[in-house]
């Protein structure tokens, strides 16, 4: 997952409940990283550390949200507990409230500690606890700093994909020119799709052949390459691509398998398609082979 688009959701809902006295800034790397993990728990361990910064500011204050690159070495892991060597990814947030003692930090992940008494409209103290949970079963740790007076500061921790590319949004592809990602499951279909999207394409899908060619048809002046998963129920990626170059003799198609081709089948099928991508997609790979299809004659 990307986690700025995680923070760029939580912050859309947060605008909408915190108080208007808290002004809510986001400072998002334009470069960054990918990590392996699910969206949906990554965003409730922002949503109960923004709480948390939130009520520390009574009188209103700033959220800042950031998140940035960093690679840890031996050095620093070997002085912060949990920690690991390599690429990482960092959401640090930071408010302006009252700040933290020294013995409200020493406690403040135990199940239900809280320093709201024991009113449940107020709180349970598990907020800390589940995101401190969360982010440990990801392989990451939450750093944190606090100073009475000064405000606090949490470090949410997450290895990227050792493979993913850093990409630049001023590498994105621009113009209306599309990719057609053809693939008969569903989840295949949607980390391809999210895959050249991060990479800067726009994408348009079909889950069959039959469905890819309907597609094409109607936007053949706007569809640059197509991605053809090779076996698929109702029509199979060879018919499709015999119908698409029927269309169009010099369509740019890559097909994609969850198979090693044999040297019979790759024979049969160079004439007319372009390239080659191994499922599961590795975004590297994947990105690399459409860019070469692409540039090529």
């Amino acid at each position: 997952m990307q986690l700025n688009r995680v923070v760029q959701n939580s912050v859309s809902l947060m605008e909408r409940t915190f108080p208007k006295m808290i002004e809510i800034e986001t400072i998002l790397a334009k470069n960054l990283r990918e990590v392996n993990a699910d969206a949906s728990q990554i965003g409730q361990v922002l949503m109960n550390l923004c709480i948390n910064a939130k009520e520390a500011m009574h009188q209103g204050g700033r959220l800042t949200i950031e998140t940035k690159n960093t690679l840890l070495d031996d050095e620093y892991c070997q002085l912060h507990l949990g920690a690991k060597p390599g690429p990482h990814v960092i959401v640090e947030i930071t408010d302006t409230g009252g700040g933290m003692n020294k013995q409200t930090m020493e406690r403040m992940f135990e199940p239900f500690f809280t320093t709201k008494g024991w009113d449940f409209k107020k709180g349970t103290g598990l907020g800390l606890s589940i995101a401190r949970g969360i982010i440990e079963q990801h392989g990451g740790w939450i750093a944190y700093e606090s100073e009475p007076g000064h405000g606090t500061i949490f470090r949410v921790y997450l290895q990227v994909i050792q493979d993913s590319p850093v990409v630049s949004t001023a590498e994105n592809v621009s113009g209306p020119e599309k990719i057609l990602l053809v693939d008969d499951e569903d989840y295949v279909r949607d980390l391809g799709k999210r895959i050249l999207e991060r990479a800067g394409f726009s994408v348009v899908t079909a889950s069959n052949g039959k469905e890819a060619i309907e597609i094409y048809q109607e936007e053949q002046s706007n569809v640059r390459l197509v991605v053809l998963d090779l076996i698929m129920r109702q029509m199979g990626g060879e018919r499709c691509l015999e119908e698409l170059v029927k269309i169009n003799p010099l369509v740019k198609v890559v097909i994609s398998s969850g198979h090693s081709l044999g040297a019979l089948e790759r024979d049969r099928l160079a004439s007319s398609a372009k390239g080659f991508v191994n499922k599961p997609y590795r975004m590297k790979q994947f990105v690399e082979v459409v860019k070469g299809v692409l540039t090529s004659e």
